[in-house]
């Protein structure tokens, strides 16, 4: 394709392969990335159900604890305190329950017994005992033993956990179903000021022994107490999240609500609570804890400034993209700029052999060019036996056009008459223009007989004849002045010389046709003189043509 003939396309092209290079570039680089962000999602979330699978499992420990310890008063007429404490010492509860606060013992105690019943915990428990909070009520359900026996165990001793909604709640559930019950969100007994966190109890409910527990009503006329166990969420999630070494609160952020309410109310952890809460994260997760009727709403969100994500093969992608792309480019521009220098040379090439060979006014053959021509033709008459015809023609009345109106105009002239002088010849003749208004037309390949090929010639002659003659309509278009249309007549003195390969020579074919040219002017101008052979040997004769020629 000439590229510097349709520089659009080369344009359109180029660019295209740039735009198409850099897009590829960019969506192959989005790609990696966002193949390597969802498989940091996959290791979050991944990394989200081991910490809610753990959850669960230290869940389902405490009530796994809590049945054993049901299962000790069961088989009890009565758990003494000494008996409570050496069960929890045996069963080594912080190992087998890590982050578990303490657990304890409740008796249901209705308002008639409790005069008794504080008559025999004196006769037990030397210590001094009340039930808080003070007040008149149908049933009491205070906290009488606890485990381990800590100074913050102990202010939960004597507290009624009927007192209190929450609380109370779950240990009326806990007596109707018989399984282990989660409470809501509370505040332990066991904090104070300085260190203050949320928790939940857990408790299962205690029967009399062999009595029916099958219905409801049967459960609740059966009941005697309960056991309970306490955890502070802040200590039971550190546990769980410790095990996670790839989190260390800094990728994973941890929310577990009660319920399924996201309400600040029913929030019961925060793993970052200094981090301010909304806005989008790129890593989330949601996640649900139920145990029995209570569920644990769980929501995962990451930092992902903190997460370590290495971007670096989506940035090589885009940028071995960008250099890939940008090297074809400057290859198609280099391409582009040898083929415009080859192109150019060779146009440069084209112009120098016009100049060489053409008229550089009227692209007609110049002087060199028509003695190539000429020896040709001799050569091919030579071979060929065909005669060949030398015109030389001059304009008439040129110079007056030139001293009227200019240079300009007699430009447009000459460039009219070679166009006129093209129309009039054959293909295989060549059109000369030998300087100022002098032409040589050169006609080859004539008939073999001397007579047929002089009318051809003639014929020829008569034609560029009256052509030339016809009128002109030179149109000036000069800058800043309006466009002048000048009309002229212009004949031509034409002088034509045949010619025979054998006997031939150059300098006479060109030499006895401008004598003939001359002939043609002293003539009366507007015609054709011809000069043809007198005999083989080599003498050549000028004659009068008849009819239309001079």
């Amino acid at each position: 394709m000439p590229w510097s003939r349709d520089r659009p396309v080369r344009v359109a092209v180029a660019t295209g392969i740039l735009a198409f290079g850099l897009l590829f570039s960019f969506l192959a680089a989005r790609e990696v990335k966002e193949a390597i962000e969802e498989q940091a999602c996959a290791q979050f979330a991944f990394g989200c159900d081991q910490v809610t699978l753990k959850i669960r499992e230290r869940l389902t420990a405490y009530a796994l604890f809590l049945r054993g310890w049901q299962a000790l008063c069961a088989a009890s007429a009565k758990v003494e305190p000494d008996e409570w404490k050496t069960y929890f010492s045996t069963v080594q509860a912080s190992d087998f329950v890590p982050g578990l606060e303490g657990v304890g013992y409740i008796p249901l105690i209705p308002a008639q017994r409790l005069p008794s019943f504080f008559a025999e915990l004196r006769r037990t428990e030397p210590v001094k005992f009340s039930i808080r909070p003070p007040g008149q009520r149908s049933v009491y359900a205070p906290i009488i033993y606890i485990e381990p026996d800590t100074e913050r165990n102990r202010r939960a001793l004597g507290f009624d956990m009927l007192s209190e909604p929450v609380r109370r709640a779950a240990l009326e559930r806990a007596a109707d179903t018989g399984d282990a019950v989660l409470s809501g969100k509370v505040i332990l007994q066991q904090e104070d000021e300085n260190d203050l966190q949320v928790g939940s109890i857990m408790v299962v409910p205690l029967y009399r022994s062999g009595v029916p527990a099958d219905t409801v009503q049967q459960r609740q006329a059966g009941l005697v107490g309960w056991i309970y166990c306490a955890d502070r969420m802040g200590d039971m999630m550190a546990g769980i999240l410790s095990d996670w070494e790839l989190y260390h609160g800094k990728l994973l952020v941890l929310r577990i609500f009660d319920t399924s309410s996201n309400s600040p109310d029913n929030l019961l952890f925060d793993s970052r609570p200094e981090r301010e809460v909304g806005g989008a994260s790129f890593f989330y997760q949601q996640r649900a804890v139920n145990f029995h009727d209570r569920q644990w709403h769980l929501i995962f969100t990451g930092d992902l400034a903190a997460t370590g994500i290495r971007y670096m093969p989506a940035w090589t992608t885009l940028g071995a993209g960008m250099i890939i792309t940008t090297l074809l480019f400057s290859m198609l521009l280099i391409i582009y700029r040898r083929s415009d220098d080859l192109e150019l040379t060779e146009g440069l090439a084209d112009q120098i052999h016009d100049l060489a060979f053409h008229d550089s006014l009227t692209q007609l053959s110049n002087r060199r060019l028509l003695h190539d021509r000429l020896e040709m033709a001799v050569a091919s008459s030579k071979r060929t036996g065909a005669h060949a015809a030398l015109m030389v023609l001059d304009l008439d009345n040129f110079k007056p056009l030139n001293d009227a109106h200019g240079h300009e105009t007699g430009d447009l002239l000459l460039m009219e008459a070679a166009q006129r002088l093209r129309d009039c010849v054959r293909e295989v003749d060549t059109v000369s223009r030998l300087g100022g208004d002098e032409f040589v037309v050169l006609l080859a390949d004539l008939n073999q007989e001397e007579a047929v090929a002089r009318d051809e010639a003639v014929a020829i002659a008569e034609t560029i004849c009256c052509a030339l003659a016809l009128p002109y309509q030179l149109v000036l278009n000069r800058p800043g002045l309006p466009k002048e249309t000048i009309k002229h007549r212009c004949s031509a003195s034409i002088g034509m010389t045949m010619f025979l390969g054998h006997d031939a020579e150059e300098s006479k074919i060109i030499n006895l046709a401008d004598q003939a040219m001359y002939r043609a002017k002293k003539r009366g101008r507007n015609r054709v003189a011809v000069t043809w052979e007198d005999d083989r040997r080599n003498s050549l004769s000028l004659a009068e043509p008849s009819s239309s020629t001079a």
